[in-house]
């Protein structure tokens, strides 16, 4: 009777063991392609990749899509107006669709196609979303690539939403994160900054390489209170003017433009 007992008792355990198993794994998603971030480059990527044929998936780490062009809220494109082709076209079409016209969103200097940041958010969602071979993940937040035998074959991701780790296996993997994140995990070789002048053979006037990137984009939404009204901001506590100073001032023709 005692070994009858225990034998039933292994056999419980055994029973239990897979679900044990599958709480405490990783869970682990296959796909064709990977995009490591859902900004303006991932989500077009992701966008051709299905269309391609490929089972394609986006790993987003916040809950928008559109980086730059709409969570960061730099919602004015620039480049040659005159020549719209693939998804850019696509998506500036549609930015007409909604707001009536090309005329109504030329309302800036620095650009001819404005659109307020949740539209375009709006916008690539749904251009995600009509494709059946591509998943957006979001709340996606990068945190390593995996291996086999030397050989990138996915990356791992903490869940935001459950704090669980989420691994996905993929033939390709693409990094359209904003500052490189999977290149410098991968261990890839990468430099930063502005080559010489020497090493480039271009006529930019860059003598020496350095290390100087592209400046902070601040994005302000303004309002209009109407006249006589003082909206004077408060200087902030600590407000130091030499933090917002360009480190590229050296390299100016036309310093009277500062």
């Amino acid at each position: 009777m005692m070994l009858m007992a225990a034998c039933r008792k292994w056999i419980f355990l055994l029973l239990l063991w897979p679900l044990f198993s599958a709480a405490t794994s990783t869970p682990i998603l296959t796909t064709d392609v990977l995009v490591v971030g859902g900004g303006a480059s991932g989500v077009a990527a992701g966008i051709q990749s299905a269309r391609m044929g490929a089972r394609t998936i986006i790993a987003e780490e916040t809950v928008w899509l559109g980086g730059m062009l709409s969570a960061a809220g730099v919602s004015a494109t620039d480049g040659n107006h005159m020549l719209p082709s693939g998804i850019w076209a696509e998506f500036r079409s549609r930015i007409y669709q909604h707001y009536g016209g090309p005329q109504r969103v030329a309302t800036g200097w620095v650009s001819n196609t404005h659109f307020e940041p949740r539209i375009a958010d709006s916008i690539f969602k749904s251009m995600a979303g009509a494709e059946q071979n591509l998943r957006v993940f979001y709340a996606r937040r990068f945190l390593s690539v995996t291996k086999h035998r030397g050989v990138i074959n996915g990356a791992c991701f903490l869940d935001l939403s459950t704090g669980d780790t989420v691994t996905v296996r993929a033939k390709q993997l693409i990094d359209a994160t904003e500052l490189g994140d999977v290149v410098a995990a991968a261990g890839i070789p990468f430099s930063l900054g502005m080559e010489a002048s020497a090493a480039t053979g271009e006529n930019v006037q860059v003598p020496a390489s350095n290390n100087i990137i592209q400046d902070l984009t601040y994005v302000a939404i303004l309002k209009d209170y109407g006249k006589d009204v003082d909206c004077t901001i408060v200087k902030p506590v600590g407000y130091d003017p030499l933090e917002f100073d360009g480190c590229c001032l050296d390299f100016y023709n036309d310093k009277s433009r500062i």
